[in-house]
């Protein structure tokens, strides 16, 4: 093959290299636009719900005010004339209450605000977990590369040990925390 015949067919593959990458571009583009579309479908609808929500709001609030406005109106009609009186004096002397008790309960609040509680904490006494039950021995050296069988079966061994020896340390921490419950009869 000659070298323009070469560098032809190059051309040619990067070429459908580059075609078939902008037509995944393309689809990309395609399918983001449609994911677009579709969330501003549901913002459009989610808006239109808050419209509604909010009319429904500024009717309710409005039947509310009309329902105060009807209970005052008929609150006032069923008053007789000498209540109105009654009911200022009544209002006179329940301000002066209101005022007194006031000026009463500052005054004893205001007596008791110089001290302050004290208040101790005692550490709770907890079981005693001895240092040695705290630790675990170290995982033994892992043998090199020049072991034998019988070095990697000693390295098991001590391993083993090791967890055992740990395991053992937590199954007694454990018995010290949570001790089990003994039946009744049994001591």
């Amino acid at each position: 093959m000659s070298s323009s015949a070469w560098y032809v067919h190059h051309l040619q593959a990067e070429n459908a290299e580059l075609s078939a990458a902008a037509s995944e571009a393309t689809d990309a583009a395609d399918a983001d636009a449609k994911q677009f579309a579709d969330l501003q479908a549901k913002a459009d609808a989610m808006a239109a719900t808050i419209s509604q929500l909010e009319t429904e709001k500024a009717v309710r609030a409005t039947k509310i005010t009309m329902a105060r406005d009807t209970v005052a109106k008929t609150a006032r009609r069923r008053r007789p004339a000498g209540a109105c009186v009654a009911i200022r004096a009544g209002c006179a002397q329940g301000a002066a209450m209101k005022r007194l008790i006031t000026i009463v309960a500052v005054l004893l609040i205001a007596g008791c605000g110089d001290q302050q509680p004290i208040v101790k904490l005692v550490p709770a006494a907890g079981p005693q977990i001895p240092d040695s039950l705290l630790t675990c021995p170290a995982s033994p050296d892992v043998p090199g590369d020049d072991a034998t069988q019988a070095d990697v079966g000693k390295y098991m061994l001590d391993l083993y040990a090791a967890g055992a020896d740990c395991r053992s340390n937590l199954g007694a921490v454990k018995a010290i925390l949570k001790p089990t419950k003994t039946p009744a009869g049994e001591r």
